[in-house]
């Protein structure tokens, strides 16, 4: 196994500002997520919701209407 340091290679950094750039924009992309992630969690509540309604309303023995002909 080779050992190499550090000191042997040349290590390219942006600037500071520019990493401050790209956090703020990480965090607001990673807020975004999260307010998607919600979304999409209280629609799959809605639609469960609505799922046991029809449910219900199909199961549910209703009194039948019956027409004079």
């Amino acid at each position: 196994m080779i050992e190499e340091t550090i000191e042997n290679h040349l290590i390219s950094l942006t600037p500071f500002n520019e990493h401050q750039i790209i956090v703020f924009k990480l965090d607001e992309l990673m807020q975004y997520c999260d307010e998607l992630e919600a979304s999409i969690k209280e629609s799959q509540q809605q639609n469960e919701m609505l799922l046991q309604q029809v449910l219900r309303e199909a199961l549910d023995p209703k009194e039948k209407e019956v027409y004079n002909v």
